[in-house]
């Protein structure tokens, strides 16, 4: 399981964030070798950076950046902690709460350790953190690290007494016959599970796939059931008033129970206008205004086009991609940008039912004039290396971008694991 923690700035207007927090996409080439010195009496954690070619205004991080201990098959816990050590909106979130919980004062107090801004042991902190979760996990055993995530964004949700890192889904359904699109449903979200399926390469290939429509046989649809109904009753409308008319041309017309049938048949079709399609009672009152004339309603079963959109983009963006089957792990190679730009996978005025594969999408200015481009800024990956069964987590956190005069904006990256800390190339 890899996750995948872009960041963005909170900035955001409705169903829309305006302008994310981007840094011009250049991949870093800065390498760092490092080793930690464990020797210290605290416990701490000190980097030690051979070589180093960082600006001195960089210099702090990368000799202050700590990891944790592993203590015991807590690595689920160590690299899910980095990864949102490395999030500037987590430390302001955190902060804005830090008087209503001593669990959100004491992830604060972590975070800052882990990064080198207080001094101190952050093992300590991580500790008494840990045991908030006792009664959810089975202490000291290998655990899920997505799992833990989403107990530890409900914990914080909870104390904070306000959402964190919440998005919304729009579900909508199409029918391929009649298009009429269902009642539109919104359901929150704190992370994307994305499907790693045979020929998936990238995270944008995998969120084609999670937000291209789908078609799904067999789904019940009102809207066909009415249009049926009145086609049905029109034509027999059409086959009465014939009858009329030959009838009129007898010499000893009878003429009365066709008058009758018409008469009902207009005011079957009278009372089909006033149904509604997603009425909670539709079949109830189909039927009851068909008794007259024989009408019984038979619901229609159709082909329809699911797709699911983002409706609310949330201010920090976590994708988890599925790597295991039931007995075994899926190993091939995803690549992913340092910038992820999730416009074409958003739900606006106007749902698009095509396919987004291959298509060139224009980035200019809206009609509105804003510009609508929805740039994530990637923050942090953590890796599970092993088995299905077992293995180690780590995670490859960013520490901070600077510029080079001749060479443009570099990203500086480190990979955690537990307590070794090492900077790395982004390539």
């Amino acid at each position: 399981m890899s996750t995948i923690l872009p960041q963005a700035s909170a900035a955001r207007k409705a169903f829309s964030i305006s302008q994310f927090e981007a840094v011009e996409s250049t991949v870093a080439r800065l390498l760092l070798a490092g080793e930690l010195d464990d020797s210290n009496e605290e416990g701490n954690n000190t980097v030690v950076v051979e070589g180093s070619p960082l600006p001195q205004r960089f210099s702090c991080i990368a000799t202050c950046l700590k990891g944790l201990r592993n203590n015991g098959q807590i690595c689920y816990f160590n690299s899910i902690i980095q990864a949102l050590a490395s999030l500037s909106s987590l430390w302001i979130f955190l902060d804005e709460n830090k008087e209503k919980s001593d669990f959100i004062s004491n992830l604060l107090n972590l975070v800052r350790k882990l990064n080198g801004v207080d001094q101190g042991d952050p093992n300590k902190l991580a500790s008494i953190l840990l045991d908030n979760f006792s009664d959810r996990l089975h202490m000291w055993q290998q655990q899920d690290a997505h799992e833990f995530l989403l107990l530890l964004f409900e914990k914080i949700e909870k104390e904070a007494s306000q959402s964190f890192a919440q998005g919304w889904i729009l579900h909508s359904l199409k029918c391929a016959s009649c298009h009429v699109v269902k009642p539109l449903q919104n359901h929150e979200f704190s992370t994307l599970a994305l499907a790693n399926v045979a020929g998936c390469s990238s995270i944008d290939q995998m969120l084609r796939n999670y937000t291209n429509p789908v078609r799904v046989d067999g789904v019940e649809c009102f809207s066909c059931t009415l249009n049926s109904a009145k086609i049905f009753a029109k034509d027999e409308l059409v086959m009465y008033e014939d009858a009329l008319e030959y009838e009129k041309r007898r010499k000893d017309p009878d003429e009365e129970n066709l008058q009758l049938n018409i008469q009902q048949i207009h005011s079957y079709l009278a009372g089909l206008s006033h149904v509604l399609p997603d009425d909670d009672r539709f079949e109830e009152e189909m039927n009851d205004l068909g008794a007259d004339i024989g009408m019984k309603c038979e619901i229609q079963r159709k082909s329809f086009y699911k797709r699911e959109l983002i409706s609310r983009p949330p201010d920090l963006l976590v994708l988890q991609i599925h790597r295991r089957t039931l007995t075994q792990k899926i190993r091939n190679h995803v690549s992913f940008p340092l910038h992820l730009d999730l416009s074409n996978h958003l739900a606006g005025g106007n749902v698009s039912w095509v396919s987004s594969a291959g298509r060139q999408r224009d980035s200019g200015n809206t009609d509105n004039g804003e510009n609508d481009d929805m740039v994530y800024c990637l923050a942090s990956v953590v890796e599970h290396r092993g088995s299905a069964q077992a293995g180690h987590y780590l995670t490859y956190r960013r520490c901070g971008d600077y510029l080079v005069e001749s060479e443009g904006t570099k990203s500086m990256w480190a990979c955690v694991s537990d307590n070794r800390v090492q900077f790395v190339d982004w390539e």
